[in-house]
């Protein structure tokens, strides 16, 4: 007869990196990566993003990241960041210029 754990412990990528936006972020700020951005933009058009920069972040090298500024009020929210210059049609970061 085994035994078997009855509860599991997942971790990956998703969980790790929500733990390091979490760690370097600040009070009361909302703070995610630039694939979590990019979708955002795509999918919440209105979502106020502003770059935060790249940061070293533990286990994950230097990462741009961003933070999220509540929604706009007008058609097109301002977003300061080159990377979103370069969001294809379908919300994927190239490196075309």
């Amino acid at each position: 007869h085994s035994h078997h754990p009855r509860g599991y412990c997942l971790f990956g990528d998703t969980v790790n990196t929500a733990s390091r936006m979490e760690s370097n972020s600040m009070a009361g700020r909302v703070h995610c990566s630039e694939f979590t951005a990019v979708h955002m933009r795509k999918h919440g058009p209105k979502i106020v993003l502003e770059s935060r920069g790249f940061i070293d972040v533990k286990g994950k090298g230097r990462m741009q990241t961003f933070w999220v500024n509540g929604e706009s009020t007008v058609d097109q929210p301002a977003i300061v960041s080159e990377a979103f210059r370069r969001v294809n049609s379908t919300g994927i970061v190239s490196n075309a210029s």
